[in-house]
């Protein structure tokens, strides 16, 4: 896929994948049974306390997405970038289970 084919959103590409991800995630194959079981869906807005958007079960645990914008080879600063969108996701949803980070690369699997 060529990403830079993206349509971009509010003039941003990043904001493009951001709400392509958020369009999946409200989309998943499982959404009639999640519906059915009273789960749910909100998309945030920016800032967005590390989850663009969630999945909330009747229980009250959460399921978040987060999108990151990287086109090039994931090093160790961005590492410590998702690690903080991770940290900030947990200290604001206190009832987190699941936290899905969407990437717009086609990684290996070794």
């Amino acid at each position: 896929m060529d990403w830079n084919q993206l349509r971009a959103h509010g003039d941003s590409l990043y904001q493009g994948f951001e709400e392509l991800c958020c369009l999946l995630a409200k989309h998943p194959p499982d959404r009639e049974k999640r519906v059915a079981e009273g789960w749910t869906f909100f998309r945030k807005g920016t800032p967005d306390a590390g989850c663009e958007c969630t999945w909330t079960h009747p229980d009250g645990s959460v399921h978040g997405w987060q999108a990151k914008w990287f086109r090039e080879p994931i090093t160790e600063t961005r590492w410590r970038e998702i690690d903080k969108s991770v940290t900030r996701a947990m200290d604001k949803h206190a009832t987190l289970t699941r936290l899905t980070i969407c990437i717009p690369q086609d990684r290996a699997d070794p």
